[in-house]
């Protein structure tokens, strides 16, 4: 996934299949491959240079 104009996104959706995508792990962005994700992600690289999360999707009801 290609980053927007204005900063950095990420979104990560739950599958059943392999994934290839773009994770963050301490400020650093490495590929990876995801067997299984539960929930979507966004995020983006503020003015300030913090990364914050912009989005967030699960699929589960609320409870689990």
């Amino acid at each position: 996934m290609k980053p927007l104009k204005d900063g950095l996104t990420l979104l990560l959706f739950g599958a059943s299949v392999s994934l290839h995508t773009t994770e963050i792990a301490n400020g650093n962005i490495t590929e990876a491959e995801i067997k299984a994700a539960q929930d979507g992600w966004g995020f983006k690289k503020g003015d300030d240079g913090k990364v914050r999360i912009i989005l967030h999707h699960s699929p589960l009801p609320y409870g689990h």
